[in-house]
C-alpha cells in the first residue's frame, strides 16, 4: 500500500481511506476507484415525517381542521401510533366543532393519514410518522396494512 492510501481524511461523517484499482464486471474494464469509509448514525428514538406527503394532506384541509390534525400527533401513543379518542373529546379540547372533527377524521381516513380501528380508536400510518427505528417502523407498517379498512377489527393476512 502506498502513503496515500494509508493517510485517511476525515470529510463529515466520511473517510476517504485510499484508492483502489477495480474491475467493472460487465466491461472487463479496471476503475481507478476511491475507497470511502461512511459512518451511517442509527435511526433511532426520533420523529420521521415524510413532509411532502404530510403537506399534502395539510394542505387539503383548513385552519380549524389544522387544529384536529395538531392534537392527533400531540396525542397519539408512540409506541404503536394509535391514538384512543372521541370526535367529541376532540372537539371540546380544541374548540373545534363536531362536524369539523368529523369532516377532518373522514379527510384523514380517505387520505391514508390514519385508519379507523374502532369506535374512538385509529392508528396513524407509519409511512408517514413514527418514532423509532427503521425496524419499528417495518412492524408498524404491517400492523397497519392488516387492519380490515372497513374498520371495526384487526386481522392478519395469510
Amino acid at each position: 500500500m502506498n502513503k496515500q492510501a494509508k493517510k485517511t481524511t476525515k470529510l463529515k461523517r466520511q473517510y476517504i481511506v485510499g484508492r483502489k484499482k477495480l474491475l467493472d464486471p460487465e466491461t472487463g474494464e479496471l476503475i481507478d476507484s476511491q475507497i470511502i469509509i461512511k459512518n451511517v448514525e442509527q435511526d433511532f428514538n426520533f420523529y420521521k415525517v415524510w413532509l411532502l406527503d404530510l403537506l399534502n394532506i395539510l394542505e387539503i384541509v383548513g385552519n380549524k381542521k389544522i387544529k384536529v390534525i395538531d392534537y392527533i400527533l400531540r396525542n397519539m401513543r408512540k409506541e404503536d401510533n394509535s391514538i384512543s379518542v372521541t370526535h367529541r373529546e376532540i372537539a371540546k379540547k380544541t374548540g373545534v366543532s363536531l362536524p369539523i372533527v368529523t369532516q377532518t377524521f373522514k379527510i384523514l381516513q380517505e387520505t391514508n393519514f390514519l385508519v379507523k380501528i374502532r369506535n374512538g380508536f385509529y392508528m396513524l400510518n407509519p409511512d408517514l410518522i413514527v418514532k423509532g427505528h427503521t425496524g419499528k417502523r417495518i412492524n408498524l407498517l404491517i400492523k397497519y396494512n392488516t387492519i380490515d379498512k372497513e374498520g371495526e377489527k384487526w386481522h392478519s393476512r395469510n
